[in-house]
């Protein structure tokens, strides 16, 4: 299910399933269909669970800094580890 829940929105997974099953149009139309049922599914499932639902505009720029931050403050590190970890 984790799997999934990467690859919801994901236009070059859904591109490149696409190119997989060329010749085969009506599989993957049914496939979108099901596609789409499997994400409804999954945010709805992600709500009940109290968990947030992002926004499917396949930027994660600021969850990824947020979690860099939470990780440099679990293992205790100092400003000059976190530049060495960043490459600045």
């Amino acid at each position: 299910m984790a799997y999934l829940i990467g690859l919801m929105g994901d236009a070059t997974s859904s591109s490149l399933a696409k190119k997989e099953m060329v010749g085969q149009s009506s599989v993957i139309d049914k496939d979108k269909s099901n596609i789409d049922n499997v994400q409804s599914e999954i945010k709805n499932e992600t709500k009940q669970a109290g968990m947030p639902v992002l926004p499917n505009d396949n930027d994660t720029t600021a969850e990824e800094r947020e979690i860099d931050m939470l990780v440099y403050k679990l293992y205790d590190l100092t400003d000059e580890e976190i530049k060495i970890i960043e490459g600045n």
